[in-house]
């Protein structure tokens, strides 16, 4: 398969997960590469945001040191046991559909997470940590891509930009979460006040 045809499922493997040799500079969209990068922005800034707001989120459903240990620990074990199975599976499939499934993965966890406060359920809370950690395991794959789609001399350069992203959405997380604040908005069942930051 050539790097041209494996483009044109995507993301550099095709759908045998063939990996192309890249040896033009430019070659690979940087539309995908910045879509890749951003991911594990979004991630960090996920995480940093819910970390001090859990607590008096889960305290406001009922739930005591217990539920919130448990509840912390979701992410990350679901994370962690996942990483190798999504590695595999971007091995054998097209990135993009590992991509596309856990960013989808993602989406769902987190509307749980929100809804989770006005169902009054910490049940959702729950769900919603172990399947936003389940879509992190992504993140392993950031790497993996910027190797396989750009040549040597750009790959380092990319990397550092990839963790540069990640260091800002850590910092700014806290930053939002005062922004946030200050917001009260109720929608339907989408609620945003007060209640939901620390």
């Amino acid at each position: 398969m050539s790097f041209a045809e494996s483009l044109q499922d995507g993301l550099p493997g095709g759908p045998t997960g063939e990996v192309p040799a890249v040896s033009k500079r430019g070659a690979v969209p940087r539309l995908s590469l910045y879509f890749v990068v951003s991911s594990g922005f979004f991630i960090n800034l996920e995480y940093s945001i819910g970390m001090p707001t859990i607590y008096h989120y889960i305290k406001g459903m009922g739930g005591n040191t217990t539920s919130l240990g448990v509840c912390l620990a979701l992410f990350p074990a679901a994370s962690t046991l996942l990483y190798v199975p999504i590695g595999i599976w971007s091995d054998l499939r097209p990135m993009r559909e590992v991509y596309i499934s856990t960013v989808a993965v993602g989406i769902v966890g987190n509307f749980l997470y929100g809804a989770a406060g006005r169902a009054d359920a910490l049940w959702m809370v729950a769900v919603g940590r172990l399947l936003t950690g389940a879509s992190a395991a992504n993140r392993t794959l950031t790497r993996t891509y910027i190797a396989r789609a750009l040549p040597r001399d750009e790959q380092t350069s990319w990397i550092q930009g990839q963790f540069a992203c990640n260091l800002l959405a850590i910092l700014l997380g806290p930053v939002i979460t005062l922004a946030l604040l200050t917001i009260d908005i109720k929608v339907g069942w989408f609620e945003l006040n007060r209640g939901w930051g620390p």
